[in-house]
């Protein structure tokens, strides 16, 4: 690379840097804040347990995938 290229390589970084800066300034310091918040009940991860009836397991395992249904 020639030292021309470098310096407008450097002046570009230099000019990306100081925008990223500029951008990244903290955001908004207004204190008037609405609080928004309310309760919220989550009732997530919620798995099937194949073992917990010892019969449905083995029913599932004989029966195709669209059989089951039936087991259910």
């Amino acid at each position: 690379m020639n030292m021309k290229r470098i310096s407008v390589l450097r002046f570009l970084f230099l000019v990306l840097a100081l925008t990223l800066l500029a951008a990244c300034e903290g955001g908004n310091t207004n204190t008037n804040i609405i609080n928004n918040s309310f309760p919220v009940v989550v009732f997530s991860d919620v798995h099937f347990n194949p073992f917990y009836d010892t019969s449905l397991f083995p029913a599932l395992v004989a029966a195709d995938a669209g059989e089951w249904e039936q087991p259910f």
